[in-house]
């Protein structure tokens, strides 16, 4: 797991990619009251998750694996699924750390709240969704991904060669929060021909 304060990367190449597909998704998304915040994990651990209220962390294994922007862009549309359907908001209560996100979102000092955020962020990194949010968040995925101008494959492609690859599975959390079962994978590929675009073979 994630240690408590992992600490955020600074390399600008990084944080510009970020960025540059940030950018991108946030105009499709349906909550534009929210402020947006994304920021990378100094871990080499493959995860991204979401907070309620719009932070968005990726870790430096997960930027390093995504190989294209598509894919990049997959996972993080999906994270933004979980934030506008308001499954952070409900796995949070449950948790019982609701509070300490209220408390966080009250916080002026910038880089003040994102230590904090990242440190509710490490426990919330192992929470586990319920396969309705992922399917959801996966819809929201295609949508908001296609909406960008970015493959909606990309978050398939990404899932399917970290299922291969054995070295890249033995760094990821990200599957034993968010597992690609075949089901899952079919669910996206429907969503893709929902939507009219183009099911890439895999």
């Amino acid at each position: 797991a994630l240690k408590k304060d992992p600490g955020f990367v600074k390399d600008a190449k990084m944080l510009d990619r970020l960025g540059r597909v940030a950018r991108k998704l946030v105009p499709t998304c349906e909550r534009k009251e929210l402020n947006y915040h994304f920021a990378v994990i100094n871990s080499d651990e493959l995860n991204a998750f979401a907070l309620p209220g719009g932070y968005i962390y990726v870790t430096k294994g997960l930027m390093k694996a995504a190989q294209s922007d598509d894919e990049l862009a997959g996972v993080v549309a999906h994270e933004l699924g979980h934030v506008n359907r308001k499954h952070s908001v409900r796995q949070a209560e449950k948790a019982g750390i609701m509070t300490a996100i209220v408390a966080l979102m009250t916080v002026q000092d910038d880089v003040k709240k994102y230590q904090k955020a990242a440190a509710i962020a490490a426990y919330f990194a192992n929470l586990k969704f319920s396969r309705t949010d992922e399917y959801e968040a996966d819809r929201c995925s295609v949508e908001y991904t296609s909406k960008a101008g970015y493959d909606p494959n990309g978050l398939i492609t990404f899932f399917n060669r970290i299922n291969r690859d054995n070295s890249l599975t033995k760094v990821t959390k990200y599957f034993s929060t968010h597992p690609p079962t075949t089901d899952r994978i079919k669910a996206v590929q429907e969503q893709i021909k929902k939507i009219g675009g183009k099911v890439a073979q895999t």
